[in-house]
């Protein structure tokens, strides 16, 4: 069952107040089992969003692979993509003690990334489309990477209680199951690199 407008209501504004620097933000998110199960409707409410930075940056490269077959392999990515960190998060809690703390997690990394990729959306557009002169380009997303990860970093360190070390540690993980998954996804359908 989808969660309720309130609780989209609260997860989305509770993970843009955690985007401000206000730790409080992540009481607004329901971190209850239910809560965490629900927030992956923000995977759902984020597809949209991917499918067009996905397709707008697909159409200034070389593709070799079919329609269905990018469509097939773009989304079995995408649920690997949302879900990796997760899946890895189930080892490395109990290991960092901090298994009471994973729901929290959970819900918090599902809205927050939501708002993430709203956030993303309309510099990704201008990258792609070639609307900024090309010497802003590399600028701009190194700028715009850095302030996501440092998002993701303060969610997490808040979400589960730890030190700011330790959270670089978790974010530097996240990124490189990115990585990984992006040159997988890319190897599998024969994506060129980006046009200069």
């Amino acid at each position: 069952m989808p969660p309720s407008f309130e609780e989209i209501s609260r997860g989305v504004f509770g993970a843009l107040m955690l985007a401000r620097g206000e730790p409080r933000g992540v009481d607004l998110i329901d971190r209850s089992a239910g809560g965490a199960a629900r927030s992956f409707y923000a995977a759902v409410m984020m597809l949209p969003i991917y499918a067009v930075v996905e397709a707008v940056e697909l159409s200034g490269r070389t593709v070799e692979a079919g329609a269905l077959e990018v469509l097939a392999v773009e989304s079995l990515a995408y649920v690997i993509g949302w879900t990796a960190f997760l899946t890895a998060m189930t080892w490395i809690c109990p290991l960092i003690q901090r298994n009471d703390r994973f729901l929290d997690m959970v819900a918090t990394y599902n809205w927050v990334t939501l708002v993430q990729m709203a956030l993303y959306f309309p510099v990704a557009m201008l990258v792609a489309t070639g609307v900024l002169p090309p010497g802003l380009v590399g600028g701009l997303s190194w700028i715009v990477m850095l302030l996501l990860l440092t998002y993701t970093w303060y969610a997490l360190k808040v979400s589960l209680g730890i030190g700011g070390g330790g959270a670089a540690g978790l974010v530097a993980l996240d990124l490189v199951l990115g990585v990984v998954l992006s040159g997988v996804t890319n190897g599998l359908l024969g994506i060129g690199p980006a046009p200069a």
